[in-house]
């Protein structure tokens, strides 16, 4: 016969999942079905002051930790490297794939391309940076208990939450930026970094001219 704490656990663990799986699957999936109407970006910051809020109150959660940003010897500098080789490479991409695209939002519309530089990683890097890192890790140590396990459902439902957009270039650009978010979170534990690494590419992506595939409608 079990334990009252073990039947507990099983229904903590049961709850959790259930949690789990309606914020970062059955959501994004109402959003794509046209079940929730509310604008993304106020939906994503409303969101992440839920998760900001449960977070404060779990005191297993340390505020101080998340905003380190001290980096393992070398990390600062794998940053920089993969992001000028994987934007570099992006870049050709969409020159060769896209070519009238290509540095469109800099060139015809200057004024909006440095608006969304400085609000991009507050309205949009930081708020999903907080509900899949930080959120999600330490809300579901007891459902995802392997790092890798935390690791894989990180990355993929941060590539799901993306089909609101219906196409598969936003689906497979944040499945390689979910990897890379995800492993630097992992390595350093800051949230502060992994949306700086966040920024770095989202705005490098509606700077190249690939910002229409990461709009609804």
């Amino acid at each position: 016969m079990s334990s009252p704490a073990i039947i507990y656990a099983r229904r903590l663990r049961l709850l959790l999942s259930l949690e789990l799986l309606l914020i970062f699957f059955g959501m994004p999936l109402f959003y794509y079905l046209g079940l929730v109407t509310i604008p993304a970006i106020p939906a994503l910051l409303g969101l992440a002051l839920i998760c900001l809020i449960v977070l404060w109150y779990d005191t297993g959660f340390h505020f101080t930790d998340e905003l380190n940003f001290h980096l393992p010897p070398g990390k600062t500098g794998l940053i920089i490297v993969r992001f000028l080789i994987l934007g570099s490479l992006l870049a050709l991409a969409v020159w060769r794939v896209f070519p009238d695209r290509f540095l469109d939002m800099p060139l015809n519309n200057t004024a909006f391309w440095l608006l969304l530089m400085v609000v991009y990683p507050v309205f949009s890097a930081f708020p999903q940076e907080l509900i899949y890192r930080s959120f999600l890790f330490h809300r579901y140590k007891l459902v995802l208990q392997n790092r890798w396990v935390m690791m894989g459902f990180s990355v993929i439902a941060f590539a799901f939450l993306h089909i609101i957009y219906e196409n598969w270039i936003a689906i497979v650009l944040t499945l390689a930026g979910g990897y890379l978010f995800t492993k630097t979170y992992i390595d350093t534990g800051s949230i502060w970094l992994t949306t700086l690494e966040h920024t770095m590419y989202g705005c490098l992506i509606f700077t190249l001219g690939l910002g229409s595939f990461f709009y609804i409608g």
